[in-house]
């Protein structure tokens, strides 16, 4: 499978569209192949991670409702801007089509996150 040619840092083309890709979780995001070499390492953006503001009730001993009380550092949608932010951050917004977030997690032996295969749309 051919790659997106890259044509800046951040920026990638695959000849049609050209998407810019900011982190906004606390970390940097590595992107590695099968392989495990890495493609691309995404640092933290400068206006600092996206945060989820919620608080759950307890329901029951095994269920509980959790309630969104909005968003931190979390900028609006922008045309061909794509924003890398938590699972948690991307699963309170099902609407917004410019959120990704790290899937298909791998980890070093002895379990700790390293990087990522692919970015969730």
């Amino acid at each position: 499978m051919e790659e997106s040619p890259r044509t800046d840092y951040g920026f990638y083309s695959n000849g049609a569209i050209t998407v810019q890709i900011r982190n906004f979780t606390p970390h940097p995001v590595t992107v590695v192949r099968r392989d495990g070499t890495v493609l691309e390492e995404f640092p933290p953006d400068p206006e600092g991670p996206a945060r989820s503001h919620e608080r759950s009730i307890r329901m029951t001993p095994l269920v509980a409702v959790v309630i969104s009380e909005g968003m931190e550092r979390l900028p609006d949608p922008e045309p061909g801007v794509a924003l890398i932010v938590s699972m948690i951050v991307k699963n309170q917004l099902p609407l917004r089509r410019d959120l990704l977030s790290p899937a298909d997690i791998v980890r070093n032996a002895e379990g700790t996150p390293i990087g990522c295969r692919v970015l969730l749309l």
